[in-house]
C-alpha cells in the first residue's frame, strides 16, 4: 500500500453511521464512499481538497453533477431563492458601474456557478425594466460558468423558456451555442472560466463585471493544525476504517506538497501566533482571481485611467486574520448541518470564505506584478450592502404593488392572496438583512482592475461600500 505522505496518526474519527446506513438501497453516498476508499487504498489518505473534488464533482456520483440542489426541494436556499429583491438590487450595481465607467463599452455579465439561473434571471428581467430603449439590450451580454449539466438544462429552461431533451447528446452543444435570453440579453453557456476566456479573450470594446455569488464557498480546502511539541504545521487528512466502513480524520506527520508551498510563500508567516492552532486555506479560489484579473487586465482601454472591470463577490466568511483559527468546513443534507465525512456526493460540502486572504492576495500581486491599480472594497455586511443598494426602498414598492393588485380585484380570496404574499416578501427580506440570519455572516466584496481612480474618499468608492454614516444620509 502506497501512503503519499508517510505514516499517519489517528486524530478522531467523525463518522458514526452505521452498517444499515451503508447498505440503504446502495445509496450514491456508499457507491462514492466505495470510489474513496478504493483510491485511499492505492495512493493513500485525501487530502480535503481531494475529497471535496471528488464529493462535489466526480463525473457520476458528484453532489452537482446529477441533482436539483437549490431551493426548497434541495439541500441549501441560496440568497436570490429568498427574495427577487436580492437579484434586483445586484442588478442595479451592474447598471450603475456599467454606466458610470464603461465609456460606452458593452456589458459583458459572467456568473460563476450560478445554480438554477434565479440570479442571472432576475438580472435580466430588471434590466429589461430599467433599459429605456430595447436596442440596448444588445449591448448586455450573460455569459454562465456551470459544470454541471444538470444545471445548464435548468438554466435554460428559466432563462430562455426552453426546455432542453437531456436524453440527446446534441443538447449540451446546442446550449454551447448563442442564444437570448426571454429578456432579450444574448446568453452563453461555459463549462469553466478557462473556456470562458479562450473564446473570449479577442472580444473588444467590452465591460465585464463578474458575478460570485456563493460560489468560492464550494471551493476545495485544505485543511492544517499546529504541532506544539514540533512547532510546525502539519496538514489533515481523510483516511478510510476498512473494520467499520468509515471515513476518518488522520494528521500527517510528513510535510506534503501544501504545507511546502505554504512555508515557501510565506503564508505560514502571516498567521504566525500563539493563539491559531488551525486554519484553512483553498488555493483554487486564488488561481480563480487571478484567471479573471488577467482576463479583465487584457480588456484594457487604450486611455489608462479607464476601469477594465469589476468582480462582486457575495459570500459567507471572515475578514480578519483573528478570526482564521476556525473549523468551517461543514456538510448540508436536506436543509441540516451534516458532519462532512457522511454522505460523500449526497451532501453539499462548504467552507467559509477568508476575505481577508483575498484581501491579501490581491495586495501581494500588485506589488510582485508592479501594478497597483487594483483596488478592493470590502468585505461588507450584506445588511450593510443592501441598506446602501436600497431594499428598504424596493421593499415598500413591492409591498404597494400588492396592495394596489389587490383593489384592483376586488373579492376576499384576492386580499387574502396579497396579504400572505406581502407576509413573504417581509419575511425574506428579514431573512437577507437580519443579523441572526444572513444579515452579518454573508460578506459583499467588490474587486476592481485599473481602479486607480477610485482612490479617496466615498464619492470615489463603488456604490454599495460607502461609509455607513454616509448611507444614511
Amino acid at each position: 500500500m502506497n501512503k503519499s505522505y508517510g505514516n499517519s496518526i489517528l486524530i478522531r474519527s467523525l463518522s458514526k453511521q452505521s452498517n444499515s446506513s451503508n447498505n440503504e438501497n446502495e445509496n450514491d453516498d456508499s457507491l462514492l464512499l466505495k470510489e474513496i476508499a478504493k483510491q485511499i487504498r492505492f495512493t493513500g489518505p485525501l487530502t480535503v481538497n481531494d475529497y471535496m473534488r471528488l464529493a462535489l464533482t466526480h463525473p457520476k456520483y458528484g453532489f452537482y453533477m446529477r441533482q436539483d440542489v437549490f431551493g426548497e426541494k434541495g439541500h441549501f436556499i441560496t440568497s436570490p431563492e429568498i427574495s427577487q429583491i436580492f437579484g434586483e438590487l445586484i442588478a442595479i450595481w451592474i447598471m450603475y458601474q456599467w454606466q458610470k465607467y464603461s465609456n460606452g463599452r458593452q456589458l459583458d455579465i459572467i456568473e460563476l456557478g450560478p445554480g438554477r439561473g434565479t440570479l442571472s434571471t432576475d438580472i435580466a428581467r430588471s434590466m429589461e425594466q430599467f433599459t429605456q430603449t430595447r436596442p440596448s439590450l444588445n449591448d448586455c451580454h450573460l455569459h454562465l460558468i456551470e459544470i454541471s449539466p444538470f444545471l445548464q438544462s435548468i438554466q435554460q429552461q428559466n432563462l430562455c423558456n426552453h426546455i432542453p431533451n437531456n436524453n440527446d447528446n446534441d443538447n449540451l452543444n446546442e446550449m454551447k451555442s448563442t442564444k437570448r435570453t426571454k429578456y432579450g440579453q444574448s446568453i452563453h453557456w461555459y463549462p469553466s472560466i478557462d473556456q470562458f476566456r479562450s473564446i473570449n479573450e479577442h472580444n473588444e470594446n467590452r465591460f465585464p463585471i463578474f458575478i460570485a455569488n456563493e460560489f468560492f464557498d464550494a471551493f476545495p480546502i485544505h485543511k492544517f493544525i499546529k504541532n506544539s511539541q514540533q512547532q510546525k504545521w502539519n496538514e489533515l487528512l481523510i483516511d478510510h476504517d476498512e473494520r467499520g466502513n468509515q471515513l476518518r480524520w488522520i494528521q500527517s506527520r510528513n510535510d506534503t506538497p501544501m504545507t511546502k508551498l505554504l512555508s515557501l510563500n510565506g503564508h505560514f508567516d502571516r498567521i504566525d501566533s500563539p493563539k491559531i492552532n488551525h486554519f484553512e486555506y483553498s488555493p483554487m479560489i486564488f488561481i480563480t482571481i487571478d484567471k479573471i484579473i488577467d482576463y479583465i487586465e487584457r480588456q484594457q482601454q487604450p486611455q489608462n485611467d479607464c476601469i477594465s472591470g469589476c468582480i462582486l463577490i457575495c459570500d459567507y466568511g471572515f475578514d480578519s486574520d483573528h478570526q482564521i483559527d476556525r473549523d468551517t468546513f461543514r456538510a448540508y443534507y436536506q436543509h441540516k448541518q451534516l458532519d462532512p465525512l457522511l454522505k460523500p456526493g449526497m451532501a453539499d460540502l462548504t467552507a467559509d470564505v477568508d476575505f481577508a486572504a483575498i484581501r491579501h492576495y490581491v495586495s501581494e500581486r500588485n506589488v510582485k506584478k508592479k501594478n497597483v491599480n487594483i483596488k478592493c472594497f470590502g468585505a461588507i455586511e450584506q445588511r450593510q450592502f443592501l441598506s446602501q443598494m436600497g431594499i428598504g426602498f424596493r421593499l415598500k414598492q413591492l409591498l404597494q404593488q400588492q396592495q394596489q393588485q389587490s383593489f384592483s380585484h376586488q373579492d376576499n380570496n384576492n386580499t387574502a392572496t396579497t396579504v400572505q404574499r406581502q407576509k413573504e416578501l417581509i419575511s425574506s427580506a428579514r431573512i437577507l438583512m437580519d443579523e441572526m440570519e444572513m444579515g452579518i455572516r454573508f460578506k459583499f466584496m467588490a474587486i476592481f482592475i485599473n481602479g486607480q481612480q477610485m482612490d479617496g474618499d466615498d464619492d470615489e468608492k463603488p456604490v454599495g461600500f460607502w461609509s455607513m454614516d454616509k448611507s444614511n444620509e
